[in-house]
């Protein structure tokens, strides 16, 4: 049996099934998963999403189905579904029921309001969900079951006795009511014809499933299963709710079998990171989880999440303040004299000078009246004799302090002139003219000293540590890109607005790296320039 074929038929079905009905696309395409698969879906939403519908078109699927259906409610009694009790046995002390024509006995089952059962029926439907077999009386009996398609409008979140048969549904989405109303203003049920669909035979179901379990899983998928497992756990740990997202192993395992078959039947020979996206149909208990657990699969997916490129952005910018710092060296004039620039900007010689005073936020200080009343205390006091606090603390971390008894003014702003007022200053160490950068400085063909240097060989070696760390991620990315783009798109069981999410995601986050690789060659050169 060829990949080909059977990815084929897959696909014609989809297409077949999805006639007459509205944004059920992945409902359709899931539903055969798990019957290909033989494993249970739940489809969890109101009444009137064409749930049902789908269900019985979905067993079409295969040839000579026998199907069975039944709305449970509370007052559902065994014999509905298994199978009244045989009188002629119970003549002779027997106790068996005639399953012929009800659940035991057929492929497909859909079960509507699956969890208004009665512990009766309960735990009838725990092995039967599971193992497919069926305790008839004093006989376990092979069920005919391939799979159980469920629907519930009500998820048991606070019901114990129910949470054994929830986890056994290995796949799970919610129907919602359809969005775009026009297209069910045209829609036409019958477009749909149940005698194009490519059906399978028991005996082809079988031998996917054989075949698909030489489907190969590589370490690197393996890893990153388990590391969205990890997270989605770590993720709900401490939740106060019932349900806190716990992978059991059972579910695990099955979702290792269940990849295999999707990559199969998307005539792979190997499960690549695209078919991990189903996983937010299996990796959720509680459906107001959804959202966050997509975007921890996608995610890892895409290599994104905690924001990495700005991370690696930051250190990056961190780099290159260290690199440009270097070449703001000191200027001299045409003697060799070191510039300072004085209180006016102009270029000077001189080493001291009137300086204006700033505040902590970088504004200037102004006053009116006696400059001799003010003072700037050398050091910090709550307490100075004459003189009063003014609230005002310099830039470089000293009070202003005035004579308490002068009516002198004070104020802050960030303008440079204030009619009336002069600025505050005081005589200090003039700001040295320094050059604007590397830039300055390759132009001015200027040589760096030998401590200048040694600091430009320390950061040299650790601008290429993070070079490599961040070209090893880029290619990292890149192999993932193309993979998904190689794939992606053929993907049977991935809706369209899923993979264009994904390959805008990962295109994005390609891009960043790309940009910032970009930034560290250049930085690169610049070093070499320097050392030439």
């Amino acid at each position: 049996m060829e990949r080909k074929y059977i990815y084929e038929k897959v696909k014609k079905n989809i297409e077949i099934l999805n006639k007459g009905l509205v944004e059920r696309e992945e409902i359709i395409s899931l539903a055969i998963l798990a019957i290909l698969s033989k494993e249970n879906i739940l489809l969890i939403g109101p009444p009137g999403t064409a749930k049902s519908e789908i269900s019985r078109r979905v067993s079409s699927v295969i040839e000579k189905k026998k199907y069975f259906e039944y709305l449970l409610t509370k007052f559902t009694t065994p014999e509905e579904i298994f199978g009244p009790i045989s009188i002629k046995n119970l003549e002779n002390d027997i106790f068996k029921r005639v399953i012929n024509g009800y659940m035991p006995d057929s492929h497909i089952t859909f079960l509507d309001e699956i969890f208004k059962a009665n512990s009766s029926i309960l735990n009838a439907l725990l092995t039967l969900l599971n193992e497919k077999i069926y305790h008839n009386g004093n006989n376990i009996e092979k069920s005919n079951l391939i799979s159980i398609i469920a629907s519930s409008n009500e998820i048991p979140l606070n019901e114990e006795e129910l949470q054994a048969l929830y986890d056994r549904f290995i796949l799970k989405l919610t129907v919602e009511y359809v969005n775009d109303l026009k297209e069910l203003v045209f829609i036409d049920e019958d477009d749909y014809n149940e005698k194009n669909i490519k059906k399978f035979t028991l005996k082809e179901i079988e031998e996917i499933n054989n075949l698909s379990k030489n489907e190969k899983i590589s370490d690197e998928i393996v890893e990153k299963i388990i590391k969205i497992k990890q997270e989605i756990e770590k993720e709900y740990e401490n939740s106060n709710e019932v349900i806190n997202e716990k992978i059991s192993d059972r579910k695990f395992v099955k979702t290792i079998k269940l990849l295999k078959l999707v990559s199969f039947l998307n005539n792979k020979d190997e499960i690549t990171i695209d078919d991990l996206i189903v996983l937010k149909n299996i990796f959720w208990s509680d459906p107001k989880n959804i959202n966050r657990v997509k975007t921890i699969i996608i995610n890892n997916i895409c290599l994104t999440g905690k924001n990495y490129d700005k991370k690696i952005n930051m250190i990056y910018n961190s780099w290159e303040e260290n690199f440009e710092e270097i070449f703001k060296i000191q200027e001299k004039d045409s003697n060799g004299n070191l510039l300072y620039l004085d209180i006016n900007g102009e270029k000077t010689t001189e080493v001291k000078g009137k300086i204006h005073l700033k505040d902590e936020f970088g504004d200037f200080l102004f006053f009116k009246g006696h400059r001799e009343y003010i003072k700037i205390a050398k050091q910090l006091s709550s307490w100075d004799h004459d003189y009063e606090d003014t609230g005002i603390i310099t830039i470089d971390g000293r009070k202003i302090w005035k004579y308490e008894f002068s009516n002198i003014q004070i104020i802050k702003t960030n303008k440079n002139n204030v009619e009336g007022y002069e600025k505050l200053f005081e005589i200090g160490k003039l700001k040295p003219l320094l050059l604007s950068g590397y830039n300055e400085f390759i132009k001015k063909n200027l040589k760096l000293s030998e401590d200048k240097k040694e600091k430009l060989e320390t950061i040299t070696i650790n601008i290429k540590k993070e070079y490599k760390i961040v070209f090893e991620k880029y290619n990292e990315i890149s192999k993932i890109y193309n993979e998904i783009k190689k794939y992606i798109y053929n993907n049977l069981f991935i809706v369209e607005k899923d993979k264009d999410y994904v390959i805008k995601k990962i295109e994005n986050n390609k891009k960043n790296i790309e940009l910032i690789v970009e930034k560290y060659n250049k930085l690169l050169e610049k070093i070499n320039m320097v050392k030439k």
